[in-house]
């Protein structure tokens, strides 16, 4: 602090410099999970009926009918669900016998305060960046980010700044204004903004009373890859590989356990763990994920197994990402020995020997345009290696038009090029107008093609298309209508070798309450509603309208 007398004003001037004040901070409020009223027991089913009839030339019609079904019950304890799938129902296919197989059959329980879900029966281990996901029957138990409202896992910059008097900072993320707030004199922090969560640039103008302003830029990054410092992400997993699904009902290989748990030591570290023991198999590994400067996010990791009939293996993994408005890029290589062996792979599957993948595109400044390429090789022990090389061009044309040049080239044991020209149109905010035309393996394919498309309230779609495929013409059309009630669709293809008929219906039922109810396909969660006494009310969620209230108020 800086005192400066002055006698004749009998005075004294104090000059204390911004670091001197204690440093404020700017937060969101956290996200705070509402009472939930108990749940009402409830019945429910989804279902998708298809209906095919096909034409072919120099053979006999064919007819078949499909379905795909999920019956559940949930309430307090939980949700219990099952899946089947029905094929050539009525028998009128000559090409397949009928059949019905069962899917997934599945309980769950989350338990809010813990934020952990149980899961009994059908599921998937959850694997490290370098694993495979078992498919299994047994109990899964860990953590569930998506039980909290708003919770985001992975690690939210801090901005820094300083003011040297009270003024209002205007924060901009990628150019557009995003909050504005007061802060005193010092040093000040903007922290759980949730808008941070990717990469780009944030700009902080700082402007006092008298007009004066500071600006500070600062870019930013993190990754869905990343854990808030602190934070712990786990799951376990026991039972049997499930095998054959949609085959056969009760099919199941090796017993296994399993576990994983990923911990945020930073925001800018994490390290993932992960290991299996099988019957046959078992392997281990560990992986970190790191934000390097620049924007980037590294990533390695390493992985051993031992199996009863291959031996011992190794793999490993080393990934690079960067992201910002106009620049990404990201490459991965992955490679393992013959030897390696993870439970999802089987008894008669090999790894690849070596998988690169890499892509970068750039967006032009103005945003009129943006520019790709990518190269992908696999290697095999077996078969040889194949390697594809890509590239794209878009630029935009008219309003919201987009024209796109694209190239492919294959090599290794399957070469081939093609070249093409896409057109995108968009004649309003629901219908569009496109067109391709693509040269490959000595034969130019193309069509036109005009659609309405659906949006989540009520109201019809339809589709038209022609085209060229292989030298021969094809025409395609489509006709669907969507009410509260499910959705109705109607396809036809046609070719100088096959007419193809595809009728279907996908919706949902639900009891609850003494009510029953015709609706759309039950997915994650529903509500009853009521509204006594008004009917055709507009449900919303998320800005969205998903169904009205009927005769009596309730939907």
């Amino acid at each position: 602090v800086d005192a400066t007398l002055n006698h004749a004003a009998q005075a004294v001037a104090l000059s204390v410099a911004t670091g001197g004040f204690r440093p404020q901070q700017r937060a969101q409020q956290a996200a705070i999970r509402p009472q939930l009223t108990p749940a009402s027991p409830a019945l429910f089913v989804n279902y998708d009926l298809s209906y095919t009839g096909a034409a072919y030339r120099g053979a006999s019609s064919d007819q078949q009918l499909g379905a795909l079904t999920e019956f559940g019950v949930s309430g307090n304890s939980g949700v219990l669900t099952s899946s089947f799938v029905g094929q050539n129902i009525t028998g009128s296919s000559n090409l397949q016998a009928p059949s019905w197989r069962r899917l997934e059959t599945t309980y769950t329980r989350d338990f809010l305060d813990s934020g952990v879900t149980l899961q009994a029966g059908d599921a998937t281990t959850r694997p490290g960046p370098w694993g495979r996901p078992v498919y299994f029957g047994g109990i899964q138990v860990g953590t569930n980010f998506g039980l909290t409202p708003g919770f985001i896992s992975q690690p939210i910059p801090i901005l820094h700044g300083t003011s040297t008097a009270p003024s209002t900072v205007e924060l901009y993320v990628n150019d557009v204004l995003r909050q504005t707030s007061a802060v005193p004199s010092g040093p000040f922090t903007i922290d759980n903004f949730p808008l941070l969560t990717s990469s780009g640039d944030a700009r902080m103008v700082v402007r006092d009373a008298l007009g004066r302003q500071t600006v500070i830029d600062q870019p930013f990054f993190t990754s869905t890859s990343l854990l808030e410092e602190g934070l712990s992400d786990w799951s376990a997993s026991a039972g049997a590989a499930r095998l054959d699904l949609g085959t056969q009902n009760f099919a199941y290989g090796q017993r296994f356990v399993s576990g994983m748990v990923r911990h945020g030591f930073s925001k800018q570290l994490t390290v993932n763990t992960q290991a299996e023991i099988g019957e046959e198999t078992r392997d281990g590994g560990l992986g970190v994920s790191y934000a390097l400067p620049w924007q980037m996010l590294g990533q390695v990791a390493g992985s051993a197994s031992s199996d009863k009939t291959a031996g011992s293996g190794r793999n490993w993994l080393v990934a690079l990402q960067r992201a910002d408005l106009h620049h990404n890029f990201s490459a991965t290589l992955q490679r393992a020995t013959i030897d390696f062996r993870q439970i999802a792979m089987g008894p008669n599957f090999l790894p690849y020997r070596e998988q690169l993948s890499a892509n970068y595109s750039y967006t032009l400044q103005d945003n009129t345009g943006s520019l790709a390429a990518g190269v992908a090789r696999i290697a095999t022990y077996t078969t040889g290696t194949i390697t594809t090389y890509s590239g794209n061009y878009s630029t935009r044309i008219a309003r919201n038009g987009a024209l796109t040049y694209s190239v492919a080239r294959i090599t290794g044991i399957t070469p081939g090029f093609s070249v093409g020209v896409s057109l995108l149109l968009p004649l309003d905010s629901e219908t569009n107008l496109t067109s391709n035309l693509t040269h490959k393996n000595g034969y130019d394919d193309g069509y036109v093609s005009a659609s309405k498309n659906l949006g989540n309230d009520n109201g019809t779609g339809w589709r038209a298309l022609s085209g060229n495929r292989g030298g021969r013409n094809y025409a395609e059309a489509g006709l669907y209508y969507q009410s509260d009630e499910g959705l109705l669709t109607a396809d036809a293809t046609a070719s100088p070798d096959q007419q193809v008929v595809r009728l279907g219906a996908r919706g949902g039922m639900v009891m609850m309450d003494g009510h029953g109810f015709m609706t759309r396909r039950v997915q994650d969660s529903f509500a009853l509603v009521e509204v006594p006494g008004y009917e055709g009310v507009g449900i919303h969620f998320q800005n969205t309208v998903w169904t009205h209230t009927d005769k009596n108020g309730i939907a």
